[in-house]
């Protein structure tokens, strides 16, 4: 199912310019980590308008008019997110175990 030798464009990208740098491609995989994770962090706790419907305003966006990504996400959504951050995370320990 996994496999080392493949890799995706964004992955290469990263591989590249750490190569260009003077880094490895562990340093780059790592970096891809973080970056996954954070964007993921990121989007699950920005704050999003509700849907118009549940809103009161008519000109300009109160507090109450807002809520967390993560409450507007289905649960298939969220279980997947957290899934593929864990195995991200996963992949990152065995990086960061073999140095």
């Amino acid at each position: 199912m996994y496999r080392e030798d493949r890799s995706g464009t964004l992955r290469d990208a990263y591989r590249y310019a750490a190569a260009k740098l003077g880094y490895g491609n562990n340093e780059a995989d790592m970096a891809y980590g973080v970056v996954d994770i954070s964007l993921s962090a990121y989007g699950a706790g920005r704050r999003v308008l509700t849907p118009r419907e549940k809103s009161w305003s008519l000109f300009r966006n109160i507090e109450s008019d807002y809520i967390r990504g993560w409450q507007e996400a289905s649960k298939t959504a969220m279980a997947l997110d957290l899934t593929s951050g864990s195995v991200t995370g996963w992949q990152m320990y065995q990086i960061a175990k073999e140095n």
